[in-house]
């Protein structure tokens, strides 16, 4: 952006947009930040190594996604992992799965962190970023290559692989991979990776249209800088508004299909729910059921009003309570004469023509 433009926006109150040395440092644990002449290089990583994917993970890159793309001195963007693998390699991921579903966590937790993340970690990449953007996919990787091929332009080291390992460690695969699988290599295809958990290759990946070049491992980096700065030498506006061509099939996508696997998913990984597991009341043990149970009406014996007063009643509908006092005061009621007065849990009101016939299910 220019830098009139700029200083135009100060002088008239414009809220200031975000900073690289303010973001930078506020994700400095998820990723190096490194920018030259309007290219952003976002190289992954945990203490220094090849990045692991964790909850905090999942949030910290949603969030960065909406700065990145909030910064006007961002022109293109190049993605990128530590040393020689994209994601670091889960030793069990079976186990690790099975762990994070069965690991007790606060109330809203499952929300906040599983299902709005998970989300937002996707819609923030399409939606959030309107610059070009290069994945230079560095290695192979246990799963998330979808920020790779969601990129503009994708570039592979030879020993990069693509996977989605959901199916594997017992989860529905719904939270991206599979939804660019199936829009690039067609859904038979996608079908057999997201049920055999198969990886795909850096050969099979240029094949199938996944990637656009495999590159050797120490040239890919400057390759994705050549074709950043080629970008960078057409107009701001048509460089963007490219993107934005390039991206609307993927926002179509996420729009239409996005929040269905996420909560395909998130429903496949939850825990059994009973009145022992507190993550089924919001982190509150379920209480003990008091009063009468309703149930469904069975001719030749007794139940409770299928109204919310759950009044015990014969088989004839009539108030068991009153049969069994001899002295009860006042004529028996039927389910029929307990609806009129008591309208479904309302203050009581005398009956009256308008009351209306007995909803079926009373009957």
């Amino acid at each position: 952006m220019s830098t009139e433009l700029d200083d135009w926006h100060a002088r008239h109150g414009y809220v200031p947009r975000p900073r690289l040395d303010d973001y930078a440092q506020k994700y400095a644990d998820y990723f190096v930040m490194t920018r030259r002449d309007g290219i952003l290089q976002l190289r992954m990583h945990t203490d220094g190594g090849p990045a692991r994917f964790d909850f905090a993970t999942h949030n910290a890159w949603a969030q960065a996604w909406q700065e990145i793309g909030n910064d006007p001195e961002n022109e293109v963007l190049i993605l990128t992992g530590t040393g020689e693998e994209w994601l670091a390699p889960d030793p069990d991921p079976a186990a690790g799965a099975t762990t994070l579903i069965q690991q007790t966590r606060l109330a809203d937790f499952r929300y906040e962190h599983t299902y709005y993340d998970a989300i937002k970690l996707l819609e923030n990449f399409v939606f959030g970023i309107d610059i070009p953007t290069i994945a230079a996919l560095n290695g192979p990787s246990t799963s998330h290559t979808e920020f790779a091929l969601l990129c503009d332009i994708t570039l592979a080291a030879p020993t990069a692989t693509i996977v989605d390992p959901h199916l594997l460690a017992g989860v529905a695969p719904g939270d991206g991979q599979q939804l660019t699988l199936q829009h690039l290599v067609g859904t038979k295809r996608a079908a057999y990776h997201l049920y055999t958990g198969a990886p795909i290759t850096a050969p099979e990946a240029l094949e199938l249209g996944l990637v656009n070049e495999v590159v050797p491992a120490d040239e890919l980096l400057s390759r994705a800088w050549e074709i950043a700065e080629s970008i960078m030498a057409r107009p701001r506006a048509a460089r963007r508004l490219t993107h934005a061509i390039t991206q609307r099939p993927w926002k179509r996508a996420l729009v239409h299909d996005l929040g269905f696997g996420v909560a395909h998913e998130m429903f496949g990984a939850s825990p059994p729910t009973d009145s022992s597991d507190p993550l089924s009341t919001g982190g509150q043990p379920a209480p003990a059921a008091s009063g009468p149970q309703r149930r469904t009406f069975h001719p030749g014996s007794r139940t409770c009003c299928p109204l919310p007063c759950g009044k015990l009643l014969e088989a004839d509908g009539s108030d068991a309570m009153a049969k069994s006092d001899p002295e009860s005061e006042g004529p028996q009621r039927s389910s029929r004469d307990c609806h009129e007065i008591r309208r479904c849990g309302a203050a009581s009101v005398p009956p009256g023509p308008e009351s209306g016939p007995l909803p079926t299910h009373a009957r």
